[in-house]
């Protein structure tokens, strides 16, 4: 049984405050999710992931898994940066304070300006899901790119974030 929960410890508000200005500045979302993988914070979340990839049961499914396998993987004081089951980057680091794992902050989803991406797989996925192909592709469309630089500047900034509380 955990001492605290994430919520206890931290003011919400100013929380969801700071990620949506934050998340503004780095043109990516920011999401904090529990010990369980439940989310407890989203700002600017893309469409492809809100209107079709949490959406769909199958689509939600690979999420949930994702979730599940980064926090298998998550060591304190280290971030990692994985590709999701739906095909687009993610960055994840812990909040563990006194050695309670109280939650997860990540950043994405994204692409790495040096990759090529597979339109055809987005292209599929839309046939295999039922997805409005021109509308996902639309989203898909609208998902940022940035250099691998930038995410681990980024990621930098949230060791240090995650260090200070």
């Amino acid at each position: 049984m955990s001492k605290w929960s994430f919520e206890e410890l931290v003011n919400m508000d100013e929380l969801k405050a700071m990620s949506e200005s934050l998340s503004k500045v780095i043109d990516l979302p920011v999401t904090v999710l529990d010990p369980d993988c439940n989310i407890i914070l989203a700002v600017g979340w893309q469409d492809i992931c809100l209107r079709f990839h949490r959406e769909n049961p199958e689509t939600a499914r690979r999420c949930r898994i994702s979730d599940e396998y980064v926090k298998k993987q998550l060591r304190v004081g280290e971030f990692i940066t994985y590709k999701c089951m739906n095909n687009m980057w993610e960055s994840a680091i812990p909040i563990i304070i006194e050695d309670q794992h109280l939650a997860t902050v990540s950043i994405g989803q994204f692409f790495f300006e040096d990759e090529v991406v597979d339109l055809e797989f987005y292209r599929k996925q839309a046939n295999v899901f039922g997805f409005d192909k021109e509308q996902y592709i639309a989203a898909f469309k609208k998902v940022p790119v940035h250099p691998k630089e930038k995410i681990i500047d980024i990621m930098e900034y949230y060791k240090a974030f995650v260090s200070t509380l």
